[in-house]
């Protein structure tokens, strides 16, 4: 593996646990109204997480960088056009 490819690697990691969170969101069926409720909750968990040492909690909110992958789905909800 090049020694460039090593330093990025962190981030499949982030990207692997979003994806897994959000598989709860897609399993239950994509609507707006879930998909908002998602991030509101998910928002308040990082929160929730951030203010504690739990570990687990930290693993499953991600507080470092839900913002981001909350950010990027919000982005993408006024972007895409959703039927009624």
């Amino acid at each position: 593996m090049a020694p460039g490819m090593t330093v990025v690697l962190w981030t499949l990691w982030q990207e692997m646990r979003f994806y897994l969170l959000f598989c709860l969101v897609v399993w239950h069926g994509l609507t707006y109204r879930r998909v908002t409720i998602f991030c509101l909750l998910w928002l308040v968990g990082s929160f929730v997480a951030n203010s504690g040492d739990d570990k687990t909690l930290k693993l499953i909110f991600q507080p470092d960088y839900a913002q981001y992958f909350i950010a990027g789905i919000a982005i993408y909800l006024m972007h895409r056009p959703w039927a009624p």
